[in-house]
């Protein structure tokens, strides 16, 4: 998108980008170069579907080229979580919709010291990096300056960037899962009785628990092993289940630094590292761990003064910190207003309805990942790793902020880890130091904050203070398989369940979700052949459709379709459900797009799954993989509660204006320049093993996508260690309606086809929609 450089200056260029090497990036158009010459020289070459593949001689050019290339996808993007992590939302937006509690969130907490620190415990090659990174991405807005995107072209806040803004995107990342749940909280806190300023006042209602959760974000990944694979090499699926909008959104992109580095995946729009993806030699996916970033603490407040709390024997202050916002108001005046975060030494206070303030207690959140610095170094190492071993040393430096990892090499070997930022709290330390609140999902860990034996432990093997050391973490190494669908790694293969640790990590011995059940039915499906498999088979697990919750109790439902003399109440409405029972009788047990009846289950499982005792076998740690199972219809109150859930299915579509044997890619779609592309796949929760998350709207459908299957790669290797990457992304490379490169890949996506990722040279140059840039400053 917008490559208006390439079309100024390629023919000019044609002769020299084929024969000089990168070693001498010629100089072009009309940059300004110092005496001492250029300080940033990248090649930048597109292929199919707007893929860069970013060549550079050093991490400077590098990190220019990289940033150039996402900007041509995601300019308004980066801007807008730019201006996010600045805390200029009110400033430019308005105080409406959140806006004014994120600024202060972020300007309370990524603090002028907070971002020095991070900056300069960097690797050498980051600082190096950033500073192209800011530059090429200065250079995009210089050279499109009269072709931005309807969406942030002419914006006030679409302007040059700093280093110190790449590092403001990092650490908004890194606490994405910990105090980024907690904006509007930690923004709105305030001691009881206290009216602190106006802007306190119009942000101190507490919010819903845990408002900030993003339910249903998740992931899917395989590896296998040498054991059953065709080639004795290893194979990856990766599937993250992430946004369709915005700074989540994945965006491929190649970078290499020859005789150095030379790796292809995705990043985030607003990340400046492949985060998933390839070389020659592994391939890695990451799906969001179980494991708790953060432990609140309850604090024990001094009757006579709302702002201490008692510690081991004595009172610590709570320091109220000011934070100053801009405000711009309707007419487009700014204002400066001030705002209070309050911090202890654990963290910043939060309060909400079930976490108040008052004269007795308070709360605070103690969070793994904000003084993390080792990110960079963690993926820079993983970046280049040669093997699973080279994998595994890669993420225990501890730069793994939130997830687990899922890997295989060219040597045949599938791996998986949760090593991920996690605070140092094991069993004992919970028992003896817990503390019960009410209204708080269970997993959520409360700790005793007036008792010094309840901080987090400190382990000298740890990189990250307070963090469990890596030693400590889970993983496993097979020749057969490992896989994960965001349930803890208990069950990563099955055969060997990994126990033992930190319940703060994880459950274990605990029912799956219907989602990572059917990854493992499916991978065990596939072996029960006794055929040897192939990248095409993880390529049919995920586009097959099938929707294994359905497989397994659909045929125990449609048994309490039988026999059914009277309508069902629902909502005062007498329901036949007839219509409901005879589009599931007809369902072919999928989501693709020509299956018909697949939303009557989707409103129906999204009711019946909180029916208690549903179930009729239960759960059983012994054999996890196949329970619970069965619909308890010999129980009269479930079954009658089955039969109201089929009625309120039936209900809520007909109200929607949906046909209930309708075709899926009718009712499920995402719209492109006034066209509808048909979108296969459904929900997790409703027994698909990938996730296509959408609303249902009136006289619509389920649109538009919210978030679910994202960037997919297949990853393998032939018999003689030749890399074979396929792999989709879904939504495209760019969000942007005016890009070429809005919906070509979605088209694609909804056809069920694949594409195969350029990677070498040779592969780049041979691209039918080869294209090239040279940029130098």
């Amino acid at each position: 998108m917008y490559k208006i450089c390439l079309i100024l200056i390629f023919a000019t260029l044609l002769l020299a980008c084929a024969t000089t090497p990168d070693s001498a990036i010629p100089v072009t158009g009309n940059e300004q170069v110092s005496d001492d010459g250029p300080v940033f020289r990248t090649r930048i070459s597109w292929t199919s579907y707007g893929i860069p593949h970013v060549k550079a001689d050093d991490w400077a050019g590098l990190g220019y080229g990289f940033a150039y290339a996402t900007a041509t996808d995601g300019v308004c993007v980066i801007a807008n979580d730019v201006m996010t992590v600045r805390g200029e939302l009110a400033r430019f937006l308005g105080p409406e919709n959140g806006n004014l509690q994120s600024d202060i969130f972020h300007r309370g907490l990524l603090t002028t010291g907070r971002l020095r620190s991070l900056a300069a415990a960097q690797p050498a090659n980051e600082h190096e990096f950033s500073k192209g990174y800011a530059a090429g991405y200065n250079r995009y807005l210089r050279d499109n300056a009269n072709n931005m995107p309807a969406a942030c072209a002419g914006k006030p806040w679409l302007r040059p960037i700093t280093q110190g803004d790449i590092v403001r995107l990092g650490l908004g990342i890194g606490i994405r899962y910990g105090l980024g749940w907690f904006q509007k909280d930690i923004a709105g806190a305030g001691p009881p009785g206290n009216s602190l300023s106006a802007l306190q006042d119009r942000t101190m209602s507490p919010t819903e628990i845990l408002h900030g959760f993003e339910v249903g974000i998740g992931s899917n990944a395989i590896a296998l092993g040498s054991e059953v694979t065709k080639s004795g090499r290893g194979v990856l699926f990766g599937n993250p289940h992430y946004p369709w909008w915005g700074s989540s959104r994945f965006h491929i992109i190649h970078t290499t630094i020859p005789g150095e580095l030379d790796v292809m995946g995705a990043s985030l729009l607003t990340t400046n590292r492949v985060a998933i993806g390839f070389n020659k030699d592994i391939a890695w996916s990451h799906t969001v761990s179980t494991a708790l970033r953060f432990t609140l603490y309850e604090l024990q407040i001094n009757p006579e003064n709302p702002l201490e709390y008692h510690y081991g024997g004595e009172y610590r202050q709570i320091v109220p910190t000011r934070v100053d916002v801009d405000v711009v108001d309707e007419d487009g005046n700014i204002s400066t207003e001030q705002a209070l975060v309050y911090l202890t030494h654990y963290g910043p206070i939060l309060v909400n309805r079930a976490l108040p303030w008052n004269s007795q207690v308070a709360y605070a959140i103690r969070d793994a990942n904000v003084d993390n610095t080792r990110n960079i170094l963690t993926y820079d190492a993983l970046n280049v790793a040669e093997s699973i071993d080279d994998v595994e040393a890669a993420i225990s430096l501890q730069g793994v902020p939130w997830t687990n990892t899922i890997a295989a090499d060219r040597n045949g070997t599938a791996f998986y880890a949760d090593i991920s930022v996690t605070p140092n709290v094991d069993a004992e330390l919970i028992t003896r130091c817990g503390v019960t609140v009410k209204h708080l999902p269970a997993n959520i860990i409360v700790l005793n904050g007036a008792d010094p034996e309840c901080e987090w432990k400190s382990d000298t093997r740890s990189a990250v203070p307070g963090a469990l050391p890596a030693e400590d973490m889970p993983r496993i190494r097979r020749q057969d398989y490992v896989t994960n669908s965001n349930d803890s790694y208990w069950l990563a293969n099955p055969h060997i369940p990994l126990e033992g640790y930190s319940p703060i990590i994880g459950s274990e011995r605990t029912a799956r979700t219907l989602r990572t059940r059917a990854g493992l039915v499916f991978v065990q499906e596939k072996l029960a052949k006794k055929e040897k498999l192939g990248p095409a088979d993880l390529q049919e697990i995920i586009y097959s459709q099938r929707n294994y919750g359905a497989e397994i109790l659909l045929d125990d439902v449609l048994k309490l379709c039988e026999g059914v003399e009277k309508p069902v109440l629902v909502d005062d409405e007498e329901v036949d459900i007839a219509p409901a029972c005879r589009a599931l009788a007809g369902w072919d047990r999928r989501q693709g797009n020509d299956s018909r009846g697949a939303q009557v289950w989707t409103e129906f499982w999204r009711l019946a799954r909180k029916i208690p005792d549903v179930y009729a076998v239960p759960f059983d740690a012994n054999d996890p993989v196949n329970t619970p199972s069965g619909i308890a219809g010999g129980n009269a109150d479930v079954a009658d509660a089955i039969r109201a859930a089929l009625a309120g299915a039936q209900k809520t579509l007909l109200d929607a204006g949906i046909p209930l044997d309708a075709r899926w890619g009718e009712v499920q779609f995402a719209e492109r320049n006034g066209e509808r592309i048909p979108i296969p796949g459904g929900q997790g929760w409703g027994g698909m093993f990938g996730m296509i998350v959408a609303n249902l709207q009136k006289d619509k459908g389920y649109t538009p996508i919210r978030h679910g299957n994202s960037f997919i790669q297949v990853i393998s290797w032939d018999r003689d260690g030749n890399l074979d990457p396929r792999g989709m992304l879904t939504y495209s490379q760019s969000q942007e309606p005016e890009s070429a490169h809005y919906d070509d890949l979605t088209r694609l996506y909804s056809a069920g086809q694949w594409i195969r990722f350029p990677f070498s040279e040779a592969e780049i140059k041979a691209d039918p929609n080869f294209s090239e840039l040279i940029l130098v400053e």
